[in-house]
Parts: C-alpha cells; sequence; structure tokens
C-alpha cells in the first residue's frame, strides 16, 4: 500500500515550498499536485490521463469511478482518495502526499479522513498575524509565489483581521481534535522548516526523513547548495510582523487589549 502523508495547515503557512522540498529531497513520490481535491483544480484529471495506458487491467476494473467520472473526487473524496492510492501503488509509488486547507475539506470530511488507514498527518503552523498579512499580500498582488512583496506595507483592517484570527484558530482545533482522536499528529512550525541559518534543506530532512524510507532520501539534491530551476523562495523577508504593515501600533494595542496570541500552540494548550 502507498504510505499517505497528509498536510493540515492554512493557507500561507510555507506548504507550497513544503512540499517542493518533499518531492525533490526524497525519491517514491506520486507527480501529482497535492491540492488536487481543491473545486476547479485539474490536476488528478491531468494525471489520470498521463498514467491511465500505463495501468494493469486489474487497477482499471478496481478504479473505474476514479478513472472515468471526472467529478467523482467531488462526489465522494474518500473513496476517490483509496482508489488513487490503488493507482499510485501500480505505478510503483511509495508516497503519495495531499494538502488539506479550510476552503477543502469539511470537517464531516476530515473525520472520515482520519478514520482511514495508513495516513500520517501533520500540521504546519505559523504565526497568525504573519499568516494573515501574507495572504492579504497575496490576495492584493494576485500572485501566491514566485513574487517578491518585502516592499509592500499594508494597513490591516482590525475587524477582518480579529475575525481571521478567530476562524484560524477554531479551525486548527476543531481538526486537531477530530484526527488526534485516532492517530498521531505532529506540529510543524514556519520558521523551524524554513531554517536559513542551518540551512533550508538540512532543516528540512532533519524533521521529516522519518516519513520515508532512508534509501529514498535524494543526498545529490540535500548536499547541492545552489537552487534548483523553479525553487520557490520567501515572498516576504521581512522578519517582524510591525514591519509588513503601515498601522503597526493600531494591531499591537488591538492584540493586546483582546490579550490575542498569535502562537496557534497556545490555544490547543488551554
Amino acid at each position: 500500500m502507498v504510505k499517505r502523508i497528509v498536510i493540515l495547515s492554512h493557507a500561507r503557512s510555507g506548504t507550497s515550498r513544503l512540499k517542493q522540498l518533499f518531492f525533490r529531497s526524497f525519491h517514491g513520490f506520486a507527480d501529482i499536485d497535492t491540492e488536487f481535491f481543491k473545486k476547479q483544480s485539474p490536476a488528478l484529471q491531468k494525471f489520470i490521463i498521463k498514467n491511465k495506458s500505463h495501468l494493469s487491467r486489474t487497477t482499471v476494473d478496481k478504479c473505474k469511478d476514479l478513472l472515468c467520472n471526472h467529478n467523482f473526487r467531488l462526489e465522494d473524496p474518500i473513496a476517490c482518495l483509496n482508489q488513487l492510492s490503488n493507482v499510485c501503488f501500480d505505478m510503483r509509488c511509495k508516497y503519495l502526499l495531499l494538502k488539506i486547507t479550510p476552503n477543502i475539506f469539511d470537517f464531516k470530511l476530515i473525520q472520515n479522513l482520519a478514520n482511514e488507514s495508513d495516513i500520517k498527518f501533520l500540521f504546519i503552523t505559523r504565526n497568525i498575524l504573519d499568516t494573515y498579512i501574507s495572504y492579504e499580500k497575496a490576495l492584493m498582488v494576485n500572485a501566491w509565489h514566485g513574487l517578491n512583496t518585502s516592499n509592500i506595507k499594508l494597513k490591516l483592517d482590525k475587524n477582518k483581521f480579529l475575525k481571521f484570527h478567530k476562524d484560524y484558530i477554531n479551525w486548527v482545533k476543531t481538526t486537531y481534535s477530530i484526527v488526534s482522536a485516532n492517530n498521531a499528529v505532529n506540529f510543524y512550525d514556519y520558521n523551524d522548516i524554513f531554517n536559513t541559518s542551518s540551512g533550508e534543506k538540512t532543516s528540512f530532512l532533519n524533521l521529516f526523513k522519518s516519513y520515508v524510507d532512508e534509501s529514498d532520501i535524494n543526498h545529490k539534491y540535500i548536499e547541492n547548495k545552489r537552487l534548483m530551476p523553479n525553487e520557490l523562495k520567501r515572498q516576504d523577508i521581512t522578519a517582524a510582523w510591525n514591519d509588513k504593515i503601515s498601522n503597526g501600533d493600531a494591531i499591537e494595542s488591538l492584540i493586546n487589549n483582546k490579550s490575542l496570541k498569535l502562537d496557534v500552540s497556545y490555544y490547543l494548550n488551554k
């Protein structure tokens, strides 16, 4: 059976770079976009078209819904995932990586996913205000990666940030409660993954090598200090959140007056 790895995170938590590091640092992953459950995503259909002719007759018979019904992933996502796992196994892939964000699965589907076997779950979290600023910048420039936004200073809407903060905490707490009931769940912080002091690739390897067999580590990539073509980088390299916005004093007052915490672990431990 293919080993399934599910990334649980909010948008703008570094997961685009993270999945790139998974694919390049380790051998054996199915070459499919991790967000194939997004409503408008063509990734799964493209993957099937590309590989259908190479599948065994047994797999084709077992996975007819997946191979013949383009809406199957939306009609029955869990059955779709299981059939896709069979397809990947037939292709001699060892790992399947997918990403779940708040806008992809509702809590009922997350519960169904948590009831599946042979899935490893990992949360990627980030300072909530940094996440919100990054999200708002991406919406403003209509670019989700590949564009340096360090020179943009936003004026944040306090009420919108309060709602974002509340929704972020609710999603992480509820999702964690569902998944952790029957599964081990690991948490990783954005800044630990993208630790440039020890080298991003080295930090990544130290954190995530337990998810794969040692023989599948791509040491050539890890040891190469140069960036490959299309390597993703941070869009905003400014360190402190108050350097990224124009109304930092007002937001800091809001945080203090409302006793908000920006580290999600605080709310998980309450």
